[in-house]
């Protein structure tokens, strides 16, 4: 029904209806690759209007810099924007952090940075693998929580494609190889199939890379990832005041990544002998292999009445997710000495499959006004089957047909899921009143209602909320405006079926501790933003504090007991999973410098620094000398009388750097005949950071990338790139060794590696 109310509503947008500016983004994207930084323009507000203007801290990188600086994974795009952290994880653990606040997957609740492709909200999974033809990305800081679905606390990232031109032939493409035999290959062309009325493109990607290189010593496998994408575009404007963009894109992944380990510091070598960081080991009888596929069908709409417009955005997005692993990093499953062992997975397979409709239609007045209004209602329902399975027995997966040889010590096979969908049905009622008092001071005051209703088989769940924002902005000149802002968001609170199954019920946790609460938070900014030198350097600064109630976060690895009457033994808990809740404050400031120094120069520079911390908050810790005090290693224990441990803490939320900073730039020299060479730069400095759940302290990094090449009169572009110049790496190694099951240390322990250096070549190609 709810997918039949999305095509009537594509139906009518051949009609003078609906009205989301259709051409909005194609402005951002024109207006991005300006070379006066005072030109570029966002869509933060749902309207476009200057960077400069715009009461918030907000980042843009346009398309043609990410062609430039050879980004073509999603997670470098961080290296613009000091402060966000993106990470593809391992093909499930999609994770976008901003202003200190992190985000895990199986915590279970709303994302504190929610992504949106062409104003829709879109699913992790393929944003973050399938970047390819991109007009702009916008980074928007802070609560969100009025114009876009997400209520999330900490910002929103914009993806806008590239649009299709309605009055010239255009082609674009680039190609790129590394040493790393990573390749990457993509492009796009524009058609105006009716000069100023029709215009289509159609865009692809097809990447493949190696990841870290890492080897499976007992199977061979390998690190291996390679995706497929494609899309197309069509841009109607049919009369002066409709303007209609239908968009589908369609997306497939196959990643291999592989659970590198090392020998454990001062631990007996383990049984495959002794493994070292350059080794790039795994050491698992079987895979980590992750599959997503993905659907995505977009309609943007407007038509203008002439003072009044009307507007309709509306999607329709199909996601497949599967993934194989082994948990067994350790490989200590039914081994009896060197030579003689079962090859016995610790096995888990997931199967998620998500459908997702979504409709939005937005009344407002435009033009120059003292009062400007618009009120908009926002649905979307998700529906999400979810299967899964862990084989504790050592059966690898058929435990349901015939357990295996641990069902015997009373290992068990356990189901997940149950393939009922969980459907999930999300309202917003908003409204925005801009208030033009003079021609220097403008008000924004916004508000939203929202209702959410989950019906899962398991544990069905409702809530509502209020959010809003206010904005207050002085503008002093053209040239310099100063602004204040305000904004409540929120995340409901939830229950986590998953590992209450596992470690809760009669007899082992008490269910309810498998609870958590809403969270709330407020935030505050203030800035100034303006331009000098002719418009040839643009400057923003803020700072913000951000108070939160109950914050949500998560966190693994708590040792428990099933019997606190009992204390000195865990009685047969080992360790629980737990997301949670505790008071937080986070503050900090931010800027940004763009400048045209000269016609051949041009240079960015960014800054942020976040403290985000605990507020005395009472949260799960490993307590193992029942001091209060979080430990980091020993043998586990939990205070007496509780299931688990908890501890007072004012610790950092996260394990993000607190301070960071970037910049990119690039200088040209004219050659004979309109050939250019050049020389590019970008660069990323991490201050010193510590992870609150391991202790495990890291030291500042500065990681540069280099480029330099030749530019054709024709459009055409050669270059070398070196990514990571210095080599700087933080390898994380987990402390500790890993156990089995039955609680034997391995002598091993898992490594995280960061990125090597790479050489490379990229040809790009544009007219």
């Amino acid at each position: 029904m709810r997918k039949t109310l999305f095509l009537i509503g594509t139906m009518l947008t051949s009609a003078p209806a609906f009205a989301q500016p259709a051409t909005q983004v194609q402005n951002v994207e024109a207006a991005a690759g300006s070379g006066n930084a005072a030109d570029i323009v966002v869509t933060a507000q749902k309207r476009v209007e200057r960077l400069i203007d715009t009461p918030q801290t907000v980042n843009v990188v346009n398309g043609e810099q990410l062609e430039r600086f050879n980004i073509t994974r999603f997670e470098d795009v961080a290296k613009f924007v000091p402060g966000l952290s993106i990470s593809s994880g391992d093909g499930r653990q999609q994770a976008v952090s901003l202003r200190g606040v992190a985000f895990d997957q199986d915590s279970q609740t709303n994302r504190s940075v929610d992504i949106y492709l062409n104003e829709v909200p879109f699913d992790p999974t393929q944003a973050l693998q399938a970047q390819f033809d991109i007009g702009s990305i916008q980074v928007l800081r802070g609560p969100q929580g009025t114009l876009r679905g997400g209520t999330g606390p900490s910002g929103a990232i914009l993806i806008g494609t590239r649009q299709p031109s309605l009055q010239k032939f255009e082609v674009s493409g680039s190609a790129s190889y590394s040493d790393r035999e990573a390749v990457n290959l993509q492009g796009g062309v524009s058609i105006p199939v009716v000069t100023d009325k029709v215009g289509l493109r159609v865009a692809g990607l097809y990447d493949l890379n190696y990841g870290n290189g890492v080897r499976n010593i007992l199977t061979g496998d390998t690190d291996r990832s390679r995706s497929y994408a494609g899309r197309i575009s069509l841009l109607l404007h049919p009369t002066e005041n409709l303007d209609i963009l239908v968009m589908h894109q369609q997306f497939r992944s196959k990643v291999r990544q592989l659970r590198p380990v090392v020998s454990a510091e001062g631990a007996p070598v383990g049984e495959f002998g002794f493994i070292g960081p350059d080794d790039r080991a795994a050491i698992t009888d079987g895979d980590n292999l992750f599959v997503t596929k993905g659907r995505a069908t977009i309609v943007n709409a407007s038509y203008d009445f002439g003072g009044h417009l009307l507007s309709y955005i509306g999607s329709y997005q199909n996601n497949d997710f599967n993934t194989v692993r082994d948990l067994d990093l350790g490989n200590g499953l039914l081994s009896f000495g060197p030579g003689f062992r079962l090859p016995v997975q610790l096995f888990q397979r997931i199967d998620i499959k998500t459908k997702t409709l979504t409709n939005e239609l937005r009344f407002e007045r435009t033009g120059e006004h003292f009062w400007i209004y618009r009120f908009g209602v926002y649905f979307n329902d998700v529906k999400s089957p979810f299967t899964g399975l862990v084989d504790y027995t050592g059966a690898n997966g058929d435990c349901e047909a015939t357990p295996g040889p641990l069902a015997g010590f009373g290992l068990p096979c356990l189901p997940l899921g149950g393939g009922t969908p969980t459907k999930s049905h999300d309202r917003g009622y908003f409204t925005t009143q801009t208030f033009n008092f003079t021609d220097k001071d403008t008000l924004d005051v916004g508000l939203r209602y929202s209702t959410n209703e989950i019906n899962d088989p398991t544990n069905p769940s409702k809530y509502d909320a209020w959010t809003g924002t206010a904005s207050y902005k002085h503008e002093f000149s053209d040239s310099l405006i100063v602004y204040g802002n305000y904004g409540r968001a929120y995340r409901p609170g939830g229950f986590d079926t998953t590992e209450a199954a596992t470690n809760g019920g009669p007899g082992r946790i008490p269910t309810s501790l498998y609870r958590w609460s809403p969270e709330k938070s407020d935030s505050f900014e203030v800035g100034a933003k303006g331009t000098l030198f002719n418009n040839r350097l643009t400057y923003a600064v803020s700072a913000f504090y951000q108070k939160f109630n109950n914050f949500i976060n998560r966190v693994n690895g708590i040792a428990c007991d099933y019997d606190p009457s009992t204390p000195g033994t865990q009685d047969g808990c080992s360790a629980t999973n737990l997301t949670y809740n505790g008071d937080a404050i986070v503050r900090g400031v931010e800027m940004e410098l763009r400048g045209q120094i000269t016609r051949n120069w041009n240079a960015q520079l960014s800054a942020s620094y976040t403290d985000a911390k605990y507020d005395n908050a009472e949260i799960p810790c490993n307590d193992y000398n029942n001091d209060g005090n979080p430990d980091f290693g020993g043998a586990p224990a939990v205070q007496p009388g509780r299931y688990y441990s908890v501890c007072s803490s004012n610790s950092a939320l996260s394990a993000l750097p607190k301070f960071q900073a970037s910049f990119n730039t690039e200088y040209s020299i004219d050659l004979p005949d309109d050939f250019q060479t050049f020389v590019r730069l970008l660069g990323r400095y991490q201050g010193k950071r510590v992870n609150p759940n391991s202790n495990i302290r890291y030291p500042n990094s500065f990681k540069l990338d280099a480029f330099a090449g030749v530019r054709t009169p024709i459009g055409a572009e050669v270059n070398f790139f070196v990514r990571n110049v210095f080599d700087q790496r933080r390898d994380n190694v987990d402390p500790g060794q890993i156990f089995d099951l039955f609680g034997t240390p391995t002598g091993y322990t898992a490594i995280n590696y960061d990125q090597r250096r790479e050489f490379g070549i990229q040809t790009r190609l544009s007219f």
